[in-house]
């Protein structure tokens, strides 16, 4: 007979276990449960205790979180798997975050106690990328009585992969006798071809006397070398026609301001031109380096017939032709062929709104006003973009826009919550490690609808800001993201100094600086929420009157802020409210702000277009950097419900 208390504990049981997800003849149970009875496993992984975790999770039911503490531990740098765990995880998980880092630990870990049939099945369908995993390779080809393709595998993987000074030594260790003279020739040129130079220099002692030769001026002119134009000269006129050797002297000479670098594009044009994609980078810097020298003429022809196809560097390239043309050639008819031509051929929210707002302008500037407000609506059709949003003010439009919000159907909520990557998401953010959520998130945006991706943001709000704006960001790549979710907010206290405009300001930085990560830390040293350095957070500290402590700069997130703060009143006061000046100042220095109002004005000028100011910075990053926070900070004043 059942008696009350056996009654209850079932009924407790069940509300414990909720819905269970519907696997291919598996029943899980809710991520609650699992949890509860688990989750401790989980923070010792997180602590990278892995026999307690271990230990929590003898005899227990807990699927997903069991997979979880093997991925951490596989993950971990402390904690190499076996050959067996690392390949056993791939094939039952080839969709995980981190299996492209696993197959490498493979190859590091594999070892004698491995069979040679094993080892040959397992990189016969995953070629090995590692010098450690080609010997484990070859030695089972030979002891499966493959001596050929062992040598087939050894000469293919010279001469096409990658592979570091110590890894070359391994190789040449072993492998020497199966490597010919000329491969090792096909392998230098093959690197020099990638501008790896320094890696074809390790090869110098098998290589003849004419390419050690090349090879030696092209590393004096990477090392900038006080005689390398010296050795440049030691070359015959055929070594000189080089393309790897005219692509480093162009950089030496852009690197040095050299005044005939134009000349000596002009003279190799044609080689230049055969490869598009090796010389963009030198092309950009030379063509800015032209118009800010006035030589807009110049400018546009170095960019012209840069040959690019797609990608970021195809969208600099054309962009850049349209706004030469547009507003230093006064060629509007020019310039708007090219934005038109860039808008066809980019499909990214950003793109678009970039080429259809310059068309409008080229439009406009051909008075043409219909076509021009046209081509204006088009930007703005992503009104969370920087350049959608210079549409809605050039069309007159408000730029406070209503920020939609998501919901879905509680039907697809629970379909949703299915997902396995969703489910482990959830249980680790129970265990604290907010660090690991966004390889989930990642992961699964890539394999799934835009509604799933939407999702995926909307649970991303609810659990970490960080979270949220990092999936916004891989998702605006794709999808016109303008939702409350991407957008989060700081929970501040009653009487915080954050108000009105500069509320929207400050989050507006810290979206872009920190993604709202607390503890976030640049290579430049900047930390926390406001990305403040240490010497600036110093002298700030120092005006303010408060004690200076780098510890906490770095984990006190109002303290972080109060500072960050401050700094950014300093920098808006000493422009007389320049949103534009300020964030510049923030990102690249006030030095470097006062070099270019003096190169290009001052952009609080009305007489001078702040959009093109904003162009011409030299600086990508900058560019880059004002642009963000300009978009988010229009955002954030929609919010805050700020005019």
């Amino acid at each position: 007979m059942m008696t009350i208390k056996n009654s209850l504990l079932i009924i407790h049981k069940i509300l414990l276990w909720g819905i269970f997800v519907c696997m291919p003849g598996i029943a899980l149970p809710s991520i609650e449960y699992e949890y509860q009875i688990c989750g401790d496993a989980l923070k010792a992984a997180g602590q990278e205790d892995w026999s307690k975790a271990t230990l929590i999770l003898k005899e227990k039911q807990c699927p997903t979180v069991k997979k979880l503490v093997t991925y951490l531990r596989l993950k971990s740098d402390n904690s190499m798997g076996s050959f067996e765990e690392y390949t056993s995880f791939i094939i039952k998980n080839p969709n995980w975050p981190w299996i492209h880092v696993f197959k490498k630990r493979a190859e590091l870990v594999v070892g004698q106690s491995e069979s040679s049939s094993k080892t040959l099945a397992w990189f016969k369908k995953h070629p090995p990328k590692m010098a450690k995993g080609l010997v484990a390779y070859v030695e089972a080809l030979k002891q499966q009585g493959f001596p050929k393709e062992a040598r087939v595998i050894i000469e293919k993987a010279w001469l096409h992969q990658d592979f570091s000074h110590e890894e070359e030594k391994i190789l040449l260790a072993n492998y020497k006798d199966l490597i010919p003279p000329a491969r090792h020739l096909a392998r230098a040129q093959r690197l020099l071809r990638e501008n790896k130079v320094e890696a074809a220099n390790r090869l110098a002692l098998y290589l003849p006397k004419n390419v050690r030769q090349l090879i030696k001026v092209r590393l004096a002119l990477r090392d900038r070398k006080h005689d390398a134009l010296k050795l440049l000269r030691t070359l015959s006129e055929q070594q000189r026609l080089d393309v790897g050797l005219i692509h480093d002297e162009l950089k030496y000479r852009l690197r040095n301001d050299d005044p005939h670098a134009y000349e000596f594009f002009k003279k190799h044009r044609h080689f230049i031109e055969q490869h598009p994609e090796d010389f963009w980078s030198a092309r950009h810097t030379l063509g800015r380096d032209l118009m800010t020298g006035g030589r807009y003429q110049e400018a546009y022809q170095v960019i012209h017939r840069h040959g690019l196809k797609q990608g970021e560097k195809f969208v600099d390239a054309e962009w850049l032709l349209g706004w030469i043309s547009l507003s230093f050639l006064k060629q509007p008819g020019q310039a708007f062929h090219h934005f038109n031509h860039l808008y066809q051929k980019v499909n990214s929210p950003y793109s678009r709104s970039k080429a259809a707002y310059w068309a409008g302008r080229a439009a406009q500037a051909q008075k043409l006003p219909q076509e021009a407000h046209l081509w204006y609506q088009k930007a703005a059709y992503y009104p969370a973009t920087y350049y959608g949003q210079l549409a809605l003010k050039a069309l007159q439009k408000p730029q406070n826009f209503h920020l939609k919000s998501l919901s879905f159907p509680l039907s697809e909520v629970r379909q949703f919550e299915n997902h396995e990557f969703v489910r482990a998401i959830k249980l680790l953010h129970k265990a604290g490690l907010i660090e690991e959520l966004l390889p989930f998130g990642y992961m699964f945006v890539q394999s799934s609808s835009s509604h799933e991706a939407l999702m995926m943001l909307s649970l991303a709000s609810t659990l970490s800001p960080q979270f949220a704006v990092g999936m916004a960001d891989s998702m605006s790549i794709l999808h016109n993201t303008h939702y409350k979710e991407a957008y989060p907010q700081v929970n501040q206290k009653k009487g915080s100094s954050l108000q009105c405009l500069e509320e929207a300001m400050i989050h507006a930085l810290i979206r872009k600086e920190s993604k709202f990560n607390p503890t976030a830390l640049s290579e430049a040293g900047a930390c926390g929420m406001m990305q403040v350095t240490p010497s600036t957070a110093k002298m700030v500290a120092q005006k303010l009157g408060i004690p200076f402590s780098e510890t906490r700069l770095r984990t006190d997130m109002r303290y972080n802020m109060l500072i960050g703060t401050a700094y950014l009143k300093e920098r808006l006061q000493a422009y007389q409210g320049s949103v534009i000046l300020t964030l510049a100042a923030y990102n690249a220095g006030p030095g470097s702000v006062k070099k270019w109002i003096e190169r290009y004005g001052d952009p609080r000028n009305p007489e001078v277009d702040a959009t093109d100011w904003v162009e011409k910075i030299p600086y990508g990053e900058t560019r880059n950097y004002i642009q963000r926070v300009l978009e988010n900070y229009v955002i954030y004043q929609a919010i805050f419900n700020i005019e």
